[in-house]
């Protein structure tokens, strides 16, 4: 990709098949450079150079960010965390005056899709069958009394990320004990079905260009470990009118439920999710696309353009990893 020379992922961990695939893309004599808090993430194995940097929550964490970019030229930076979405889609366009363009989306997309109340209040508006959704004790014993809630009921954190303090209550006791447990708790209805996931990568312009849906198969703290692609016109026209009203900016993990009620959205997490190995082993090549975002180019439309019947089946190496020669604390 002739514009984009160096890569930064940042909060990156065990994404080492991302730092893989853009390696491949980009060529030899191109940079990966990737940056997480632990000096033992296994990404460090893979980047070309890494840095440890502080935690997203520490003041100084964008500063950093802007400094390694300034310092080594970097292109594009693509963030993996849901953590630091808020404050890229901040700061992307003072990180575009330094030459640097973010994969994030706006910060209005950002709010919808790590609130997970606000994400039931989005889909509810457009019309996109979703999970009765509640934040307010009140308002959830209510529903409960009026059969909008039936249990079980989950109970998780309204801004909560992977499958971190969920918890399935059967009864009223178990609710009440849950709903104390859970930092800004909300009740949500169990969804009883086949679990899917689908992949959907925005152009510049808010618009959809290529869509790869999923069929879970097994998952792992709230994580896609083994999966196959499927060529189903009912999630793919889904997430064509998911994309549209949502308008992200690149790639989206889209969490799905099949039940006889029909197809319920339940997540959006607008980065490469847990499941894009299988996106891009399928023919959906997000990384191509993120490159040619940011070097300004108009997508081309690809929906529908992947190969189904193909199985991802995570695996994990063992290493014995030290903070070495490529690796640095940037302060």
């Amino acid at each position: 990709m002739g514009g984009v020379n160096h890569v930064l992922l940042t909060s990156s961990g065990r994404r080492n098949y991302l730092a893989d695939y853009f390696k491949d893309a980009l060529g030899p004599d191109r940079m990966i450079f990737a940056t997480d808090c632990d000096p033992l993430a296994p990404i460090f194995e893979t980047c070309d150079k890494g840095f440890v940097v502080p935690r997203v929550e520490e003041e100084e964490y964008i500063d950093i960010l802007k400094r390694i970019c300034r310092k080594f030229n970097i292109d594009l930076l693509v963030p993996c965390n849901d953590r630091e979405l808020h404050l890229l889609a901040k700061a992307s366009s003072s990180f575009h005056d330094i030459g640097t363009h973010v994969l994030v989306s706006s910060p209005e997309v950002i709010k919808i899709a790590n609130d997970k109340l606000r994400t039931y209040e989005f889909l509810s508006a457009n019309d996109i069958q979703t999970s009765y959704t509640v934040g307010d004790r009140d308002k959830a014993e209510t529903a409960l009394k009026k059969g909008k809630l039936c249990f079980p009921v989950i109970i998780k954190p309204r801004f909560g990320s992977g499958s971190d303090d969920v918890y399935v209550a059967e009864s009223i006791s178990e609710f009440d004990v849950f709903w104390e447990r859970v930092e800004q708790p909300i009740a949500q209805g169990q969804l009883i079905g086949q679990e899917f996931g689908v992949d959907i990568f925005n152009g510049a312009d808010g618009v959809p260009r290529s869509i790869v849906p999923r069929k879970k198969i097994e998952t792992r703290a709230g994580e896609t470990d083994k999966a196959v692609s499927i060529a189903d016109r009912q999630l793919i026209n889904l997430a064509l009118k998911l994309g549209t009203v949502l308008g992200h900016h690149g790639p989206a993990d889209v969490d799905c439920f099949k039940t006889d009620s029909g197809i319920f959205v339940l997540e959006i997490n607008p980065r490469f999710g847990g499941g894009y190995p299988l996106t891009h082993l399928a023919g959906g090549d997000f990384v191509k696309s993120a490159l040619e975002l940011a070097e300004g180019e108009d997508l081309a439309d690809r929906v529908g353009e992947f190969e189904a019947g193909v199985v991802m089946s995570k695996t994990y190496s063992i290493e014995s990893p030290n903070l070495k020669k490529n690796v640095h604390r940037f302060k």
